[in-house]
């Protein structure tokens, strides 16, 4: 099998808990590149959160908000593009609301939460553990139901961290009976995206668009979000990292985040041809 597009998930994947790229993965990633293999970036962060790895990963396309958009980097263009409406939008901050909560809404391809953020957020186990991109660039508001009763636009997608995973699974069950996309990334977090949004039909869309089957396509990826992409695949590879119902629909399951996995994927399975 001949991969020609590799697309990779950032967080718990691509980079180090500390949010650190590194060199051997940098390297990965050029040596596909320079093989003529696109890669991508099939992230659950927006464009903003995402665009100071740019200058070190050679790309022209990614794909955002588990699959809500796509954008040419090159050019800016956004061909793909499926949201939440504001109206659904502020039906879903209103369950979110009644919960124990730290919530994060992606809108305008930024990320926008509450001020002072940074420091309610260390009561919750997401960010203690040390999994939060806490350096990267937010827009910050006083209060997100007069956010909400503000906007006219609509949003990409909603992530949303809980001070327990029993919170965390009651939210779900309430949402769950709305009409979204519902899935649980990490154990303390759940994300919201319109139906028609997931990693896995936005990477489907895209490998039309560039003339790329199925079965020439590896996704590496961690969390309940990535499923969708590994399934897709030509080939699909879990994280080290990556809970058991993930590592179990993967073709393979490569050394953690921490340990570059995602770089062990790419030379092992593509520049080694192993």
């Amino acid at each position: 099998m001949s991969i020609k597009l590799v697309a990779a998930d950032m967080d718990g994947t691509l980079i180090h808990y500390n949010q650190k790229l590194t060199s051997r993965t940098e390297k990965a990633v050029r040596d596909i590149s320079d093989r003529g293999i696109k890669f991508i970036l099939n992230t659950g962060r927006s464009n903003s959160e995402s665009e100071l790895y740019y200058d070190r990963l050679p790309m022209e396309y990614s794909i955002f908000a588990n699959g809500t958009y796509i954008l040419n980097l090159k050019t800016g263009e956004c061909p793909y593009f499926f949201p939440i409406d504001i109206e659904d939008a502020r039906k879903i901050y209103d369950i979110y609301a009644k919960f124990d909560c730290l919530i994060f809404v992606q809108g305008d391809h930024w990320v926008y939460t509450v001020d002072r953020a940074w420091e309610k957020c260390r009561r919750f186990p997401e960010y203690i553990e040390g999994l939060a991109t806490i350096d990267l660039p937010y827009r910050y508001v006083d209060d997100m139901a007069d956010f909400f009763d503000k906007r006219k636009d609509p949003v990409e997608k909603f992530h949303v961290s809980f001070i327990s995973h029993e919170e965390a699974e009651k939210a779900y069950e309430k949402l769950s009976e709305l009409p979204f996309s519902i899935v649980w990334c990490g154990k303390y977090c759940v994300e919201v995206s319109n139906p028609k949004a997931d990693k896995g039909m936005a990477l489907k869309w895209l490998g039309e668009k560039l003339g790329i089957a199925r079965d020439e396509i590896m996704a590496i990826g961690d969390s309940g979000n990535d499923r969708s992409m590994i399934e897709y695949a030509g080939i699909g590879v879990a994280m080290g990292n990556a809970p058991d119902a993930i590592k179990e629909i993967a073709d393979y399951v490569v050394p953690s985040n921490d340990e570059d996995g995602a770089a062990w994927a790419m030379e092992h399975i593509i520049l080694n041809n192993k």
